[in-house]
């Protein structure tokens, strides 16, 4: 290839610039003076070609012979605000963290301190008022039909005279009305219904103030087998606001004893709702569904009762009625290993002796039947063996020749 040129495009003499004079030897960064750059430019002037944020603001300082005396560099001028560069800290100043958490003024803290202590006082006392209070209304309230206080076994059948409780006297009544009302409840004990249902009648025909009597009416009516006007005395309760929950109890029973079973769970219902710790609603809630023909359902209801009992003869016979709705929903299989375990014992309770006798009597063995009927008669008391065979799951044995005469209270 021939790299010669063309003639032509060689540049004329003189076309050529000047040669540039030799570049003066740069002086070391710590020996060039405050008025000059590194790069030999002078400070102040503007340079081309740079951006304006480049360029230097300090003026040059006025040259001074070596002979006059050194003069210190001038104190250079804030940076504009577009160039400071100042780094944030982001560690929080110890007065701001003082002021943060600064403690509140002590009149402030014991002030709080008193709030505090009276509000766990008032939540104490409500504690124990409503202690006292439940065990007022639960302290004694023995199944109606237990030994204890004979009468309604469950639904439909009925026993002794049942002693209804008193009624809550109002403040304004005197002492001849009161004594009135004690002498009904005699009436009522001793069996002379009808004249204890006319007293209690006039009673609260002159004192309608006094809460209870309807109620009281009303149970005097269902047990003298008017039902119809049990249940309007039970409504006219219920609207008085007198005893809400048993009134609604009574109502359910009732219902039952008339096959009315919706109707009598709807009430059992409610008065659940109205006193959800009375056990005696579940109790004659379960006696309704066992007649009904649902012992399972029955069986859950009676452990519902035997939770919120808190008497020693209640839960025995609880206990007793949950047995034999077991047996009844056919858990035999199941509850034949729990009956086997307590009949071990060298002396076994009188409420497994029975469910023992009954699943004998439902696997038609009435021969191993008897004689744990007579082995529970033993070690029950006479009332809580009779209250006990009297349950309508026996009904159907008592013509039995090997257990009948044993089946009869």
């Amino acid at each position: 290839m021939n790299d010669s040129k063309d003639p032509s495009e060689i540049p004329a003499a003189g076309a050529y610039p000047p040669p540039r004079p030799p570049r003066p030897r740069l002086a070391k960064t710590s020996e060039v003076p405050p008025t000059q750059h590194a790069d030999g430019n002078p400070v102040g002037i503007v340079l081309p070609g740079r951006p304006e944020s480049m360029q230097f603001s300090h003026p040059p300082a006025p040259f001074t012979p070596e002979s006059a005396e050194p003069q210190p560099p001038p104190a250079p001028s804030d940076p504009e605000p577009h160039l400071r560069r100042r780094r944030r800290s982001h560690r929080p100043k110890v007065e701001d963290y003082d002021r943060k958490h600064e403690r509140p003024p002590a009149s402030t803290a014991g002030g709080l301190w008193i709030l505090a202590a009276a509000i766990l006082l008032i939540l104490i006392s409500g504690l124990v008022a409503g202690a006292f209070f439940y065990g007022q209304r639960h302290a004694a309230r023995p199944l109606a039909g237990s030994p204890t206080r004979p009468g309604v076994s469950s639904p439909g059948t009925t026993t002794e005279a049942t002693v209804p409780p008193p009624a809550v006297p109002d403040t304004t009544v005197s002492d001849e009305v009161m004594q009135a009302i004690s002498d009904a409840f005699g009436l009522a004990r001793t069996g002379e219904l009808e004249k204890a249902h006319d007293l209690f009648i006039k009673i609260q025909g002159e004192n309608p103030a006094v809460h209870g009597l309807l109620h009281q009416i009303a149970k005097l009516e269902f047990r003298l087998h008017r039902q119809l006007e049990a249940l309007q005395f039970i409504d006219r309760a219920v609207r008085d606001g007198e005893t809400t929950s048993q009134a609604l109890l009574l109502k359910g029973q009732i219902l039952a004893t008339q096959g009315a079973f919706p109707t009598a769970y709807v009430a059992y219902e409610q008065a659940a709702m109205a006193d959800p710790s009375d056990p005696y609603v579940f109790f004659y809630w379960a006696e309704a569904l066992r007649i009904e023909g649902r012992p399972r359902q029955a069986a859950a209801k009676l452990d519902e009762a035997h939770r919120r009992s808190i008497q020693q003869t209640d839960t025995f016979i609880i206990q007793i009625k949950w047995l034999l709705a077991r047996i009844e929903s056919d858990e035999g299989e199941t509850l034949k290993s729990e009956i086997e375990t307590h009949l071990a014992d060298p002396d076994p309770s009188g409420d497994w002796l029975l469910a023992a006798a009954a699943l004998a009597l439902q696997e038609n063995r009435a021969e191993d039947a008897a004689p744990l009927l007579d082995r529970a008669r033993v070690a029950l008391q006479p009332a809580f063996y009779n209250f006990c065979i009297s349950d309508k799951f026996f009904d159907i044995y008592r013509g039995n020749a090997a257990v009948g005469k044993r089946l009869t209270p």
